[in-house]
């Protein structure tokens, strides 16, 4: 069997209760602010001892402080500032359009000068130089291409030579050069005269004479140029080189062992043992002059076209 409680007696307990709570929430509320109120209390006094010791030693400092600040300090709060008014408030006020138009047309800007200044800087490697680096410049890359054998674009270049220096030495000779790979042996000797008597000091004039006559089987005459050559130059061993495959030729063998003697073995080119080689192969002895010239272009591997060029023409391989 339940029991109801009055609607009276209810609303008692209820008043009586919430009596209570408020009581004891007061009292701890009240403990809470005394105990904060004695922590505040305790931290005045020992900030108060601090500042009571530490006044001794800080007096005499405070000028020095205060200069410090004005002159030091002072500006940095300053900078700072405006710094932070530029940057933080300036973006919090300030419209959109007037930020594009400040920083993207600043960074548009930017580009566009670091753009014209790439081209500037890769527009001076196209500048027309002037004539006479465009002349060493062209003799260069003909040269080039003769040597490769690139008949073909080596006129082009000479054509280009004889509009700018028609009766330039190096010109006439690489004239010369390409009738003499043409086989036009005329032609090139006639490219040789001319540039020999333009500059008669000119050993490449004069070499290239007597390969002409070399190359065509008039062995005496291009000896007698060499010898002439050899007299300003005595130790050449391209001269010496050429002078004993001459002189061999002629089966003129003391005057080829002469010139085989003044070649030395650990030259500046590998004359000596090609100069070798071919002796060896006047006598078919070709598998010892194939050992040297395997010797020759592993200790001169840049220095053996001229000396190859030479073999193949006598049909020395």
């Amino acid at each position: 069997m339940t029991t109801t409680t009055p609607p009276k007696k209810r609303a008692i307990r209820r008043i009586i209760e919430g009596a209570g709570n408020g009581i004891i929430f007061g009292i701890r509320l009240g403990r809470i602010l005394r105990r904060s109120r004695r922590r505040r209390a305790l931290f005045r006094i020992i900030r108060k001892q601090i500042h009571r010791k530490l006044r001794p030693v800080l007096e005499p400092l405070a000028p020095y402080w205060r200069v410090f600040r004005k002159v030091i300090l002072r500006p940095i709060e300053v900078r700072l500032r405006m710094l932070w008014r530029r940057i933080v408030r300036f973006h919090k006020h300030t419209p959109v359009p007037r930020l594009r138009r400040l920083y993207l047309g600043g960074f548009a800007t930017f580009f566009l000068l670091a753009f014209i200044l790439i081209w500037i800087g890769n527009s001076r490697n196209r500048l027309v130089p002037d004539p006479q680096t465009a002349l060493a410049m062209l003799m260069q890359d003909t040269a080039n291409l003769i040597g490769q054998k690139r008949l073909g674009k080596a006129e082009k270049n000479l054509a280009e030579l004889k509009k700018l220096a028609p009766q330039h030495p190096t010109v006439l000779i690489f004239s010369g050069a390409i009738k003499s790979l043409r086989k036009d042996y005329a032609g090139a000797r006639v490219d040789y005269t001319l540039a020999l008597r333009a500059s008669p000091n000119s050993f490449n004039a004069a070499f290239n004479l007597a390969e002409v006559d070399f190359v065509t089987g008039n062995y005496p005459v291009a000896a007698a140029q060499l010898e002439n050559m050899l007299k300003s130059r005595p130790d050449d061993e391209i001269l010496l080189f050429r002078l004993f495959v001459c002189e061999l030729l002629q089966n003129r063998d003391d005057l080829a062992s002469y010139y085989l003697g003044r070649l030395p073995q650990s030259g500046e080119t590998p004359a000596w043992y090609y100069a070798n080689a071919v002796r060896l192969f006047r006598i078919n002895k070709k598998s010892e002059a194939r050992a040297l010239l395997n010797t020759a272009k592993s200790l001169y591997p840049d220095k053996t076209a001229f000396f190859d060029a030479s073999n193949e023409l006598l049909g020395y391989r």
